[in-house]
Formats: C-alpha cells, structure tokens, sequence
C-alpha cells in the first residue's frame, strides 16, 4: 500500500475566512504611540503609517518632529512637512547640512514660536552657521540645545526665557558683548536649573588695555 501523502500543515489565515488581520497596534494609547513615534526620524515616522490604521498620519499631530541623524532632509520637504502639521508643536530636533537652512530656519524658527515649541535642539555643520534672531521669540522653551553655531544679538526688548530649565551650547560663538548676552540670558530665566557650556567664544568680551594718564 503505497504511503499516503504528507499532510499540509495549514497555513496562517489573515482571519476567520480570510477577513483581514486583526490591528493589534490599534488599541495602543497615544501617549504610548506617540512616545514611540517621537524616537524615530521623520522619515521613519511617516513609513510606520503602513503598519497600523491608528499609525496612519498620525505624524501630522505627533508633539515631537525629530530630524536629528541622517537621513538629510531637503529645506523644502521641511516646509511641507511643518504645513501638514495637525497639532501643536512641543519638541523640534534638526541637524542642518550646509547652507541650505540659512534662509529657511528664520521662517521655521518663526512658525516653532507661533506653535509653543517648549524643546529646541538644534546642530549644524559646518562650524559658523549664524541663527536668525527670531529664536528670542520662542518663549515658551523649557529646553535649549544649540551646536556648532553662532548666537546673534538678543532682539530689543528680549527678557528671557521665563520656563528655561536647561541650556546647552557647545561650540557656540556669542557675538556683540558675548559675555554680557550671555549673562543676561540666563539671569533672565528665573526657572532655569541646568547650564552646560562647551567651546564657547564671547566675542567682543576681551577688556580694553588701560592707557597711561
């Protein structure tokens, strides 16, 4: 008698009748999705939306946009992506490549304001790129993170960060009276409470030699 075939073994259906698989991701809270989401880099944000029909532009309202590592992306990709935006904006993340952000950072830095941003981290390369001064109109930040940059001159009438709690440069030019900007900048966050300062350079700062009457 000849041996009876081998049973297969039954594959794994998408559902009872081939209906779809269920969503486990789905029932995740938000805080927990967006707590996940805000690890990843924009990039990798926007490709999640496959994987869950509670992932799908969820981007758009995420409180954190992280475009810190590589992938670059292009200034004008930027642009879409903070016009698509659904929600307020808490933590902003960026590694600018060149000189492709000079012009659009001050618009960015702008909308960043007019959204409430609460964590700036900002890093540059090359060494030297200069901030627009519509950074001292973020005044809401509770943290701020600048690397390899250069600090322009506080706005008339600027009074501080009053939520600041940390601050963080390094590599960072301070430039007219560097050391007195400098100083007004932190006596004039009351909260702040952490203060890391790296290669800094107070330009303007050296004392004049004193003459001989």
């Amino acid at each position: 008698m000849a041996d009876s075939p081998p049973r297969r073994k039954p594959r794994l259906e998408a559902g009872a009748e081939g209906e779809a698989a269920p969503d486990l991701l789905s029932p995740l809270p938000l805080e927990v999705l967006d707590k996940i989401l805000s690890r990843l880099h924009i990039y990798d944000v926007v490709r999640t939306s496959v994987l869950s029909r509670a992932w799908r532009r969820r981007w758009e309202a995420l409180p954190t946009v992280n475009l810190f590592g590589r992938p670059a992306i292009p200034a004008d990709e930027v642009d879409v992506l903070l016009l698509r935006r659904t929600a307020p904006l808490r933590t902003f993340l960026l590694i600018g490549y060149g000189s492709r952000y000079v012009d659009a950072l001050h618009d960015w830095l702008l909308y960043l304001s007019r959204n409430g941003v609460e964590a700036l981290r900002l890093r540059f390369a090359p060494v030297g790129f200069r901030l627009h001064s519509s950074l001292f109109s973020c005044r809401e930040l509770t943290s701020l993170s600048l690397t390899s940059c250069r600090l322009p001159p506080a706005t008339a009438g600027f009074a501080g960060f009053p939520s600041l709690k940390t601050l963080q440069f390094d590599k960072v030019d301070i430039a007219e009276h560097g050391g007195k900007q400098l100083a007004a900048l932190i006596t004039r966050s009351p909260l702040i409470e952490r203060v890391e300062l790296t290669t800094v350079e107070l330009i303007g700062t050296t004392p004049k030699p004193k003459t001989s009457e």
